[in-house]
């Protein structure tokens, strides 16, 4: 059970989001795949966790432009090694191709109805089902050594270390050192599916960059009586358990998000763009991200009302999405730019709320506060500012 005292929690590990559901799916296809089939091999693992890091959308679809050649690199993996795990994953139907308008993007299944809150889900929700993934692990060649073992279930414990460790976070402990986990060789055998303990050491080397496994409970183990000319009498160190600490290049200081509703908008145009077929590449992407929140958020910071404030985030993307799909619609085939489509609307809808807004102390909290600093306006605050003069 999670803590729930006083303590907040003060780490998080630093990376992408990787679905609980994903874990047991892929846990499936290696530990218990059905005697028709060969288990997920260790290239396929490895190649879904590359294509899950590779999302930046909330529909699970990978921009148009990406490129297997550029995960290969990513994974330190053969170019033909990937493409290999690529195809298993599209023949198990973990992932997907979708044509979208003339483009082809990847789809990673199940992505979009696993990233959804418990209030978008009708409160239906048991738990935590995500956990993050460090960054830091592309910096290693962790994945290529372990697909190089052929070990898909070492990189199944390097998932399970990552979800232990990120639901460990939320118990408050100030050092990171106080932070572990501790595992019994016998459990490790079972999950690396290794007769000896030397050949689990050997995997334990591999993830060392990532996580420190000290032993704990050593034992002498004595030599035999019954020493001959080929059996040498040598005393063995047998390990009990290992005590796991994550590497603190994984974890960064947690943050708390200021503005929920404006990523709430963000995830629900991403949904938007997916339904309506539209592609995006990742100039696209970034491009609308970064209009969003230079002309919506912005204004919203000084919006003291706090329904308004939430009433400025929402509808000014449903406003642009809106119009989005009524130009799509009537349209086809005109579209040029979807970043420079919605940036238009954003403005649009941005200069018309100030102006209904103009009599309830907004603009003279937005004029006292740049006039008194003497920082910069936003752009899109002197843009209102020239539509008022126009109209005056």
């Amino acid at each position: 059970m999670f803590n729930t005292g006083k303590k907040p929690q003060k780490y998080q590990i630093n990376g992408f989001k990787f679905f609980q559901s994903a874990l047991e799916s892929l846990k499936q296809e290696v530990y218990q795949c059905e005697l028709n089939r060969h288990p997920l091999n260790a290239s396929a693992v490895a190649v879904y966790i590359g294509l899950v890091s590779e999302v930046k959308s909330a529909a699970g679809l990978l921009d148009v432009g990406f490129r297997l050649s550029d995960l290969a690199s990513k994974l330190h993996l053969p170019v033909s090694t990937n493409s290999n795990g690529y195809h298993q994953l599209l023949d198990r139907g973990l992932i997907r191709e979708r044509v979208i308008g003339s483009q082809t993007q990847i789809e990673i299944t199940g992505y979009a109805e696993n990233n959804r809150t418990r209030e978008e889900s009708g409160g239906r929700s048991s738990g935590l089902n995500y956990f993050f993934v460090s960054e830091a692990l592309f910096e290693t060649t962790v994945i290529a050594q372990l697909v190089s073992a052929t070990s898909a279930k070492g990189l199944i414990l390097l998932l399970e270390l990552f979800n232990s460790f990120h639901r460990d976070f939320p118990k408050g402990k100030e050092s990171l050192r106080d932070v572990k986990d501790e595992l019994k060789m016998s459990t490790l055998k079972t999950k690396l599916g290794l007769p000896s303990a030397t050949r689990v050491r050997k995997v334990v080397d591999i993830l060392s960059p990532l996580f420190s496994f000290t032993p704990v409970g050593l034992k002498e183990r004595k030599p035999r009586e019954l020493i001959t000319r080929v059996r040498k009498a040598v005393t063995q160190l047998w390990i009990h358990k290992y005590e796991i600490h994550i590497n603190p290049c994984c974890v960064i200081e947690k943050k708390t998000t200021t503005e929920p509703e404006a990523l709430k908008a963000l995830k629900d145009a991403e949904y938007r763009l997916r339904d309506l077929n539209v592609p995006l590449f990742q100039s696209d992407r970034v491009g609308i991200i970064k209009a969003y929140r230079s002309i919506v958020g912005e204004i919203a910071q000084f919006v003291r009302n706090p329904k308004e404030k939430v009433k400025l985030f929402r509808e000014s993307m449903q406003f642009a999405l809106e119009q989005l799909e009524t130009f799509v619609s009537t349209q086809p085939g005109e579209l040029k730019s979807v970043g420079a489509f919605l940036n238009d609307r954003f403005q649009k809808y941005v200069i018309q709320f100030l102006d209904n807004q103009s009599g309830s102390g907004l603009v003279l909290d937005m004029a006292t506060t740049y006039s008194s600093t003497g920082a910069e306006e936003p752009w899109i605050w002197k843009k209102y500012q020239d539509y008022k003069e126009k109209l005056a």
